[in-house]
């Protein structure tokens, strides 16, 4: 049987993150059960200023740059007009979001992590797990489909929200879906839209958002289709980018269309003896916000500290109060929930100050 000391599940942002801050002081072994070329189909595009320090510390944050652009902030539009803008500089940091789409930051990560002298090993799956008195026990199976089984002092899920780690822990995952028409996509978007914002169209019955992802052109467009409405995946967006551009955009190339589910959940507990949960296998974000990605790389480095401490003095009481930031998720989960209800059409056609908004964003979000 192999020994390993810390296993990472999940080879997304934050058990990329979390082995390569452990690293320095923990081995890692890190798998997937994707493959190399599974990770581009991403939905996260915004990083937060208060992420930033956090890639800083890894060494990426010059290289993600080179590659995203500055996101300045918002424009809210209702029925095709708008009525509502809103910065994303913070005055903490000094400093914008930024606009890149996830997998450029996952590729990033994983270069990062290869010069350290780790490689994820893709395609290998979690099959099953069993908590012993002072280890967990896992078997996993490889790419040749061979099962191995391997002893590990410490076990991270990072493996999403149908995660086998949260599941075989038997921690329950409790929240709503949204029942809505989910769709996300990428285009290029012609038009008088203001460059380096987000723009977020909204009406009665269905919703656009446009997150800018590079100087040419390139869109992540995603929102909520009518309840109703018919015809391909491109005819039903260009109908939306027809009815809430009122004529002033255009749509090309649409690529990469899928549809999804949004979903508000957080497991009851993030620590269970040597099993731990991060990022979306501990929560599951609606993307107003924008928080996904950016709590998933919060917990990944606040959980790499806590097992620095661990390493250093063996006191396992460090690695419990990692159940603590449960409750600081669950509070950020509720304010996006109200930030969501917030931004509905009739929420929106209600108005709200925007001056307190602008408050709230730069306390929560940023």
């Amino acid at each position: 049987m192999l020994h390993k000391d810390l296993l990472v599940v999940g080879a997304g942002p934050a058990g990329l993150t979390l082995a390569n801050l452990s690293l320095p002081h923990t081995p890692v072994t890190i798998i997937s059960s994707n493959l190399p070329d599974d990770k581009a189909s991403s939905r996260a595009s915004g990083l937060q200023p208060r992420t930033l320090d956090i890639l800083d510390q890894i060494g990426v944050l010059a290289r993600v740059r080179c590659q995203a652009i500055e996101l300045l902030g918002n424009k809210i539009y209702i029925d095709g007009d708008q009525r509502y803008g809103f910065s994303f500089y913070d005055p903490k940091t000094q400093q914008h979001g930024l606009s890149i789409d996830q997998w450029h930051i996952e590729r990033l990560l994983e270069e990062q992590l290869n010069s350290q002298g780790t490689a994820v090993q893709w395609g290998t799956s979690l099959i099953k797990l069993a908590q012993l008195e002072d280890h967990v026990e896992v078997t996993v199976r490889r790419p040749d489909q061979e099962l191995e089984k391997w002893r590990c002092k410490l076990v991270v899920g990072c493996d999403g929200g149908r995660s086998i780690v949260r599941k075989s822990a038997d921690i329950s995952f409790p929240g709503e879906t949204y029942q809505e028409r989910s769709f996300m996509c990428e285009a290029l978007v012609q038009g008088d839209l203001e460059a380096g914002y987000m723009h977020y169209f909204v009406g009665a019955d269905s919703r656009l958002v446009l997150v800018p992802l590079n100087t040419r052109g390139l869109f992540k467009v995603s929102g909520a289709l009518a309840p109703h409405a018919t015809g391909s995946p491109e005819e039903q967006v260009q109908a939306l980018v027809l009815k809430h551009g009122q004529g002033r955009l255009t749509l090309e190339h649409l690529t990469d269309f899928r549809t999804y589910s949004i979903h508000a959940r957080i497991a009851d507990k993030f620590v269970k003896d040597h099993l731990f949960l991060c990022g979306d296998a501990a929560h599951l974000f609606p993307p107003n916000g924008g928080q996904g990605m950016n709590v998933a790389i919060e917990d990944a480095a606040i959980l790499a500290n806590l097992f620095g401490l661990y390493s250093k003095t063996g006191n396992e009481s460090s690695l419990s109060s990692y159940d603590g930031r449960a409750q600081e998720v669950r509070v950020r989960l509720d304010e996006v929930r109200a930030s969501r209800s917030r931004f509905t059409y009739e929420g929106l056609r209600q108005g709200f100050g925007a001056d307190k908004e602008q408050r709230r964003i730069e306390k929560e979000e940023l």
